[in-house]
């Protein structure tokens, strides 16, 4: 990144995790909660399985 910025400071991996992603984490939060307030009605969708191993997943 230098060559294409040389004022480029890569974040550190501690102010990611402490203050970055907690931050992103807040406004997803509120946003979610800002577009199910103005919604009627509210769906989810479930798929369950198993790998090879035999490992269970959920997604929501």
């Amino acid at each position: 990144m230098t060559d294409v910025d040389p004022k480029f400071k890569p974040i550190h991996r501690r102010d990611l995790t402490r203050t970055f992603l907690p931050n992103l984490q807040k406004k997803c939060v509120l946003k979610l909660k800002e577009i199910c307030n103005q919604s009627s009605y509210v769906s989810l969708t479930l798929d369950v399985w198993t790998d090879r191993r035999m490992r269970s997943y959920l997604g929501v």
